[in-house]
């Protein structure tokens, strides 16, 4: 649906030399808030002020005043060549749905008597034996029908003749139920061969596939002449296996594989131990992925993770201490023994000796100072350089340059 109006919004700019006048434009236009803005002989429209902002500008003539302000027009759209103040609003009324029916019952008690007689007082029961219903034509026949239970088979009138002059009504009998849900049972069944399903048992075997769910228990030899799955457990006493070479699995679980040296055991897969491995008649008991071969264990065969890690943390980090050489010229002086660098010592790796003042050579003013006079001490991001003044003779001075070439960090 469209909406019954559109809001359209403007930004207006006055300016003006004097604030008086400016004062009185915007009163007016404070004024006609709300009213209908537009000519009366066509299009009008409702409109709003929201926001006025001042400002005043000062050139070197003159001097502006500016005033800002935004009106939000409201109009009403109506269809192409529809003037005529006609409403295009169109309501629907929802189709329903009236749904007969009727009911019925599906049980009859009256159910003896006339054809097309259904009314009250007919009898609900059905005539015994002998009997004939009143009203009822009876007929007869001269060679009676004798109803007569075969092997396994009763009657409820056993012999009775029948001769269509009364009513008869025989119930049949065998000796257990056979309906779909019940069990039957046979004390024997003799046949040359049986077929259920697509499977056909005889003497000769079974044609077809089998499926058993239970248990089957072989007294004797056992023999498949084609391949064996078994989804479950396989429980043997004894396992043999003859290609090429023998296998045997032992009861306890310990298992042969091959008949001599030169036997050769292919597997597809991986292999889970969780004892020790003898590689000619050396025991090993793990393989490690110790990064660090902090263990030292003589049975233990390493990853290639474990080795190429231990070998780099041994020479890359190494390799790049020892290579840091970088120059560092003091950023002050303290009078008489402190020259401080804006740097940060190099930690040297856990194997190696820390950093001293042994791993820096310092000049001031272009001459080498001597060792035995210097240490050093690292404070948060600032390098100090202490020195004896009595050990190397002199004291620093403000003007003094430090070159410091060594191990810092960058």
């Amino acid at each position: 649906m469209m909406p019954d109006y559109v809001t359209v919004s403007y930004d207006f700019i006055i300016w003006t030399s004097y604030i008086q006048q400016m004062n009185k434009i915007v009163e007016r236009v404070v004024y006609s808030d709300g009213a209908y803005w537009g000519d009366p002989d066509k299009l009008r429209f409702r409109s709003n002020i929201d926001t006025f902002t001042d400002a005043t500008e000062i050139s070197d003539n003159e001097r502006l005043v500016r005033t800002n302000f935004t009106v939000t027009l409201r109009g009403y759209l109506l269809p192409k060549g529809n003037f005529d103040h006609r409403s295009t609003t169109q309501k629907f009324i929802t189709p329903k749905k009236l749904i007969f029916g009727t009911e019925t019952t599906n049980v009859v008690n009256k159910v003896v008597g006339r054809s097309g007689q259904f009314s009250e007082g007919l009898e609900n029961s059905s005539p015994a034996v002998g009997t004939a219903v009143p009203g009822d034509i009876a007929l007869s026949v001269t060679n009676p029908i004798i109803f007569s239970g075969g092997t396994g088979v009763t009657l409820s009138d056993e012999d009775f003749p029948f001769d269509g002059s009364i009513r008869l009504d025989q119930t049949i009998n065998i000796g257990q139920s056979v309906g779909v849900a019940d069990s039957v049972i046979f004390n024997d069944v003799s046949a040359s061969s049986l077929v259920i399903g697509t499977n056909t048992y005889n003497s000769n075997g079974i044609s077809g596939s089998l499926n058993i769910t239970g248990s089957v228990i072989v007294t004797g030899s056992l023999t498949i002449e084609g391949d064996a799955s078994v989804s479950g457990t396989l429980t043997v006493q004894e396992f043999h296996t003859e290609f090429v070479s023998s296998s045997i699995l032992f009861e306890s679980g310990s298992t042969v594989f091959g008949n001599s040296s030169d036997d050769t055991h292919q597997f597809s897969g991986s292999i889970f131990t969780s004892g020790s491995l003898s590689l000619n008649n050396y025991s090993v008991d793990e393989i490690s992925n110790d990064t660090a071969l902090t263990d030292g264990s003589a049975v233990a065969l390493v990853t290639e993770n474990a080795a190429k890690t231990y070998i780099d943390n041994q020479t890359d980090t190494q390799q790049t201490y020892l290579r840091k050489q970088f120059v560092k010229k003091s950023s002050s002086i303290t009078i008489p023994a402190t020259a401080s660098f804006t740097a940060v010592t190099a930690s040297a790796p856990s194997d190696l000796t820390a950093t001293t003042e042994n791993d820096f050579i310092f000049f001031i003013n272009g001459q080498y100072m001597e060792h035995d006079a210097l240490t050093i001490q690292q404070q948060a991001s600032s390098f100090k350089l202490m020195i004896d003044n009595d050990g190397i003779g002199y004291d620093l001075e403000d003007d003094d340059e430090i070159l410091a070439i060594g191990k810092f960090n960058s």
